[in-house]
């Protein structure tokens, strides 16, 4: 693969680091709202020790927890809808060790503030975390469309002789060529790299300057 404007997954975990510090910022204050506390004094929002060290060392869990449930292999293998489902099975397992953590002891035998700062803290982190997941994915997914970036791959051609049923339609034809993209979302077959892959003139008069292969599920 092509790596000159390869997308480093280091990006990925400065999304992830960056969005998990702003939704714990966001929590902080709506919590305390929530809670009946004051969020600003003379128009300064309040903050103490807990949200500087909140901001820093609870988005280093979820880095934590990302890389041991294999979040950061090669964006190039990802897909769009795959990571929605995974960062929303993360999120979701990593709010519920946060509110035991940190917001089991806020308020006694009060469970509509249990059901709405869980409620508030899950939505701010899996909405922001897959946001800046998107943005990442969908310049991936730009790379690999405009050719920016290409995969090596694979070309297996299997040679079936056709039935006499199917010899009358393919005419010049006597064989079936299948070209089977491997290791690689997206690729390129060019006329010029393979000039004798279609025999038929009934097919070379529809052949496209390039074949394309992409993912289903981007």
């Amino acid at each position: 693969m092509s790596s000159r404007k390869k997308i480093s997954i280091a990006w990925y975990t400065i999304i992830d680091f960056m969005m998990a510090s702003l939704a714990w910022a966001l929590f902080f204050f709506i919590r305390r709202a929530i809670l009946g506390q004051p969020v600003t004094d003379t128009g300064v929002l309040q903050t103490d020790n807990k949200f500087w060290l909140g901001i820093v060392f609870i988005p280093l869990g979820w880095l934590i927890l990302y890389t041991i449930l294999g979040a950061y292999h090669s964006l190039y293998s990802k897909s769009r809808l795959d990571e929605f489902t995974s960062t929303f099975i993360c999120s979701l397992l990593g709010c519920i060790i946060l509110f035991f953590a940190f917001l089991l002891d806020d308020a006694e035998n009060d469970y509509r503030y249990y059901y709405s700062a869980f409620l508030v803290l899950f939505t701010l982190h899996f909405g922001l975390t897959f946001f800046g997941r998107w943005l990442i994915l969908s310049r991936v997914k730009k790379q690999l469309l405009s050719g920016k970036v290409q995969f090596n791959t694979l070309l297996l051609e299997i040679v079936i002789p056709l039935p006499a049923s199917f010899a009358k339609l393919a005419k010049a034809c006597s064989m079936v060529a299948i070209i089977i993209p491997v290791l690689s979302p997206l690729s390129r077959i060019t006329k010029t790299d393979y000039p004798n892959y279609y025999q038929s003139p009934a097919t070379s008069k529809n052949w496209k300057s390039s074949l394309t292969a992409t993912r289903s599920d981007w």
